[in-house]
């Protein structure tokens, strides 16, 4: 596959730029400003346009497949997903006591922000007079909007896609410069690896951690973005992938929120799913070549009767 500057438009172009090293720039800025934080979100939701000429160019000629196989490919990618990021989180937790610590310090400190109104069934009086309106819109307000910004992570995909994008079209610019064709693997290699250590620095810097903290943000976001950079790269599918990193974000936050083993639980509905529908198919692929043989054998017994 092919990746050249001809086949994007100019606004294309500027905006794979700036959902690359603008994305980056106002990601680092916003652990000091609130306003480049909130630019930030911002151009991750705008992405979401740059997403459909993105995924055109990347997915090619694509055979089209039924809704079930699309289903069935999304819990394929969640769950090895799922699977590699868990086991890295747990070397890490393992390797990085410290980074265990602030992790969870962290972890409590967020959670402590969260409003309570109710004790016994009944609302605070106090904190209820005090914010002024009504608890389920606080608790909207900080829930909402969590889930929300996690979701909206999803679309960091259209990110790692373009540093991808944007580095075949250098290696292309070159070797067209020096009349060389070579194999598209070295650039989609460089833009994998370029854009999973932007992945882990975007976690690491737009927060105040201690070196061990880093080191194990680093290495756990890294790791995550060489899984899902992979899995962009077998899919072909920019919103297969902008989807998995939504719900795998979306299922962390209701394992915060709602139920301590929520996750567990999708993550053992997914595996089922996936074991169910490949059963199917075995089967049904299993019906066809029988049916397949069958009509052979009775095409030949025509054959010999005639």
């Amino acid at each position: 596959m092919k990746i050249s500057f001809s086949q994007f438009t100019k606004p294309v172009l500027v905006g794979m730029i700036f959902v690359t090293l603008g994305a980056e720039l106002l990601l680092w800025g916003s652990g000091y400003s609130y306003f480049l934080n909130e630019l930030y979100m911002y151009l991750i939701i705008a992405s979401i346009f740059l997403a459909i000429p993105l995924h055109r160019a990347w997915r090619g000629q694509k055979t089209k497949r039924s809704t079930s196989y699309y289903i069935f490919q999304f819990c394929i990618v969640f769950f090895v997903f799922f699977t590699i990021s868990s086991i890295v989180d747990l070397s890490t937790y393992s390797y990085l006591d410290e980074f265990e610590i602030g992790y969870d310090e962290e972890l409590q400190d967020h959670l402590g922000n969260a409003p309570t109104f109710y004790e016994d069934g009944e609302y605070y009086e106090e904190e209820y007079e005090d914010y002024g309106t009504y608890p389920f819109f606080e608790n909207l307000d900080y829930y909402g909007s969590d889930i929300w910004s996690c979701v909206l992570a999803g679309l960091e995909e259209v990110s790692r896609l373009s540093y991808i994008l944007l580095t075949m079209c250098l290696f292309s610019f070159f070797y067209r410069q020096n009349k060389q064709d070579r194999s598209h693997i070295p650039p989609v290699l460089t833009g994998l690896f370029l854009s999973s250590l932007m992945f882990g620095l975007g976690h690491v810097w737009a927060h105040d951690y201690t070196l061990a903290e880093s080191a194990g943000s680093f290495i756990y976001y890294t790791n995550a973005g060489l899984v899902l950079g992979v899995l962009l790269i077998w899919t072909k599918n920019l919103w297969m992938m902008i989807a998995v990193h939504g719900f795998y974000n979306l299922c962390m936050s209701l394992n915060l929120y709602l139920y301590e083993y929520s996750t567990l639980i999708i993550y053992l509905i997914v595996l089922v799913v996936c074991i169910s529908y490949w059963i199917v198919l075995h089967r049904k692929r299993r019906r066809q070549k029988e049916k397949e043989i069958f009509l052979q054998k009775l095409h030949q017994f025509n054959q010999s009767q005639g």
